[in-house]
């Protein structure tokens, strides 16, 4: 079973909808969550980043536009030394970064994620993610659905981001198994979230409309819910009534979760 913490006001919703929210990696609390590194490269990188007439038209516009060449004549005499391939690469780093800088809407066209946790008793998680114990844990079990089994990745924690090669930046196919690695690398801050992503294109969702924004989810979440854990401090009498319902629906036992007497451990105890 893998766990998703949520306020009571986002618990309520979810319950109520049968809606299970993904959300755009623009949208993460960590600004710097599928951020990629950038590999090294250099002069001896020239002809394999700029392999078609296209890209070296386009790189001449923008040296022209930084009056680094004065006229493609110019340009043309310049492109076959080193020493100004290397010149042409320094100068159109500003290309790059802002390549990189758009990195997470790019890849939010293609995906969404909802991100969850392996742990329900986790005490970060309840502060952070589920309002200080006033909002809730949905269990979910996603086995009877192997579309969905299938796109569960675990987060990988590492002090360093996962550097991506500059030819993507200059129009080259995305690499799936590098795009894959950078949707699921943290910074090792992250560490004790133990986190789950469940990461379906977006056509394997279903969508709907609030106010002047599209949502992507689950939109039949109730049936893999197996799980309702509300938080000591909740005191959102709407939520208990909807959990109770749904607990009460599902034929599952609703629960609490509290700290063991005398200690930091939180305790999930059934009601």
């Amino acid at each position: 079973m893998i766990y998703k913490y949520l306020s009571a006001k986002n618990a309520k919703l979810t319950l109520q909808s049968n809606f299970l929210k993904f959300s755009s990696p623009s949208e993460f609390n960590d600004p710097h969550d599928i951020y990629p590194g950038l590999r090294e490269y250099g002069a001896r990188d020239f002809w394999r980043l700029f392999d078609t007439t296209e890209k070296v038209d386009l790189l001449y516009l923008r040296m022209k536009a930084i009056q680094l060449v004065v006229d493609r004549e110019d340009f043309d005499q310049k492109l076959p030394q080193k020493k100004f391939q290397q010149v042409f690469l320094q100068a159109d780093l500003p290309f790059i970064e802002k390549g990189r800088l758009s990195f997470q809407a790019e890849i939010s066209k293609y995906f969404r994620i909802c991100c969850l946790s392996r742990q329900n008793d986790n005490i970060l998680m309840w502060a952070h993610y589920a309002e200080n114990f006033q909002g809730c844990v949905l269990g979910f079990d996603f086995d009877e659905r192997p579309g969905f089994q299938k796109n569960l990745r675990s987060a990988k924690y590492k002090s360093g981001r996962i550097q991506i090669d500059p030819k993507f930046y200059y129009g080259a196919p995305y690499d799936r198994k590098v795009m894959d690695s950078i949707m699921v690398t943290k910074a090792k801050s992250w560490a004790y979230e133990d986190e789950v992503r469940l990461i379906p294109v977006k056509e394997n969702l279903s969508t709907f409309k609030n106010k002047e924004t599209i949502v992507w989810c689950i939109s039949d979440c109730k049936r893999f819910l197996k799980k309702i854990v509300l938080g000591t401090r909740n005191e959102d009498l709407d939520l208990t009534r909807c959990a109770n319902e749904t607990s009460s629906e599902l034929s599952i036992v609703p629960a609490t979760a509290g700290l063991v007497r005398n200690s930091y451990q939180v305790e999930i105890f059934d009601l």
